[in-house]
């Protein structure tokens, strides 16, 4: 439940869904149909097709850092929930601990993210400024109709015509378009409203990543579905930047809106899922996602990540 709210449909969701035997590692991964799906798509879709039907991994060091960064926050945000049982928990140093026992490609790493997240809790963001409402809650909405407008709209919402994909031979004709999200945090704070809050664990600067966060379409999605499952009391988006180098670095910051962008949305997704559906049902899912259009430039194929994990693949083939 978000217990901070006296009313809305926030009311049901917020805190995590499993109740395994405690203590518990809350999960802090994709949401299924998320950013991490729906971004590749829009990024390059032969990567998506790689990644989906292709058994391509893309688990880099940045990643696997961020995931580490993510479960202890979490596992720290929970235990400062009220009326949370505190026990039911790993506490977030031994969380991110528990983390690489399940995901050894994060051992390596373990000393420095440890100390990482020491000095963030010490230096960057001592106390949190509000009353925790959810943590790692998941959202779901999908493409749809209501009293004739076109939107993305929270699951559960009545009166919607939901919008069908209707692309034969492709792997989902006939179902919704989804979209989900796993929203880091909801505070309340003093002026009474409910931030979404999402951390990143970045080795960039993060004065400079504040601006290229700024422009990705999860924040879309996190805007339409949030205002809906908030209502009156959706208060807006902050990013908790939080910096993985040995210069230590923190800076919380609002992403602006972007009024334009959220209203053109749903249909830049619609538009998006109906590609994928016909280049699933035109080249498939087998070895034809190897004939894939490809994105071939720099700064898709190069990132501020390094080189796309199929950048080899692109330029030379398989067999």
């Amino acid at each position: 439940r978000l217990d901070c709210l006296d009313s809305g449909r926030g009311r049901d969701l917020g805190r995590p869904r499993m109740t395994p035997p405690s203590p518990h590692l809350i999960d802090t991964g994709p949401s299924g149909f998320g950013w991490s799906y729906w971004g590749d798509a829009f990024r390059c879709v032969k990567l998506f097709a790689l990644k989906r039907h292709g058994g391509l991994r893309d688990g880099g060091e940045g990643t696997v850092k961020g995931s580490m960064g993510h479960t202890a926050e979490a596992h720290r945000w929970v235990r400062q929930w009220p009326g949370v049982e505190v026990n039911s928990y790993y506490p977030p140093e031994e969380a991110m601990a528990r983390w690489c026992d399940v995901h050894p490609e994060g051992t390596p790493f373990l000393p420095k993210m440890l100390s990482v997240f020491r000095t963030y809790v010490a230096k960057g963001l001592p106390v949190l400024p509000g009353t925790v409402c959810g943590v790692e809650t998941l959202i779901s909405g999908a493409l749809g109709w209501k009293n004739g407008e076109w939107g993305l709209w929270l699951d559960g919402t009545e009166g919607v015509t939901w919008a069908l994909l209707d692309v034969p031979g492709s792997m989902g004709p006939g179902l919704p378009v989804r979209c989900t999200k796993r929203l880091d945090g909801l505070l309340k704070a003093a002026d009474g409203h409910v931030y979404i809050w999402d951390h990143k664990f970045i080795s960039s600067s993060v004065i400079s990543a504040a601006e290229k966060y700024a422009v990705d379409g999860q924040w879309s999605v996190v805007r339409l579905l949030g205002r809906q499952l908030l209502g009156q009391h959706y208060g807006g988006v902050l990013l908790n930047l939080i910096g993985t180098r040995d210069d230590f670095q923190h800076k919380l910051v609002r992403v602006k809106p972007a009024p334009w962008r959220d209203a053109q949305f749903p249909t830049q997704l619609w538009w998006k899922a109906n590609e994928v559906a016909r280049l699933e049902a035109g080249l498939g899912v087998g070895v034809g996602i190897h004939h894939w259009p490809m994105a071939q430039h720099e700064q898709v194929c190069e990132t501020r990540y390094g080189a796309c994990p199929a950048i080899e693949m692109c330029a030379k083939g398989v067999g």
